[in-house]
């Protein structure tokens, strides 16, 4: 998105998201270690990404 220039506002929020998400997947694992709460935040993190890649190819295309 930064190199063809086709970032908005949401994708920087949902890109700020999904990080946000991977780091308290990765304070979960550490700390706790509980399996549901863990991997619920992977699974939120992987529809933020999902969403992100599918605002990108609609934005751009395919070439």
């Amino acid at each position: 998105m930064l190199i063809v220039k086709e970032a908005d506002k949401v994708q920087l929020l949902l890109a700020w998201a999904f990080v946000a998400l991977r780091y308290v997947h990765a304070i979960i694992y550490m700390a706790v270690n509980w399996v549901p709460y863990r991997f619920a935040t992977w699974a939120s993190s992987c529809i933020i990404l999902g969403t992100l890649w599918f605002r990108f190819v609609t934005v751009v295309g395919f070439g």
